[in-house]
């Protein structure tokens, strides 16, 4: 998306603030201002918010993609046979044949 790229609008003028603060102030420092950390949190804070709002929507997608599931209407067929216990035993009975006849 190319209005992300504005965001680094900011980066490239806090390069500009470091450039005039240490070429055209000669090394003095800001009184009452800092305007490398005003620029710092200008450039940061906008990209953590646009990081959390696509959390937000991702989360809202999957609780939508799970509501839609859940209510989706399930049909359940009776079983076509049925298991007793007398398959239990056979099954036993066949692994036993199976393990000493080999």
């Amino acid at each position: 998306d190319p209005y992300y790229w504005y965001l680094s609008i900011t980066v490239l003028l806090l390069g500009f603030e470091g450039v005039f603060t240490l070429a055209i102030k000669e090394s003095q420092e800001w009184k009452y201002f800092s305007p490398c950390v005003f620029l710092y949190l200008a450039s940061v804070c906008p990209s953590i918010w646009l990081i959390e709002l696509d959390k937000l929507d991702t989360r809202l997608a999957i609780k939508e993609a799970r509501e839609a599931f859940l209510s989706y209407n399930f049909t359940t067929y009776p079983p076509t046979t049925t298991i007793g216990p007398e398959f239990g035993l056979d099954l036993l009975n066949q692994n036993l044949n199976d393990t000493f006849n080999t």
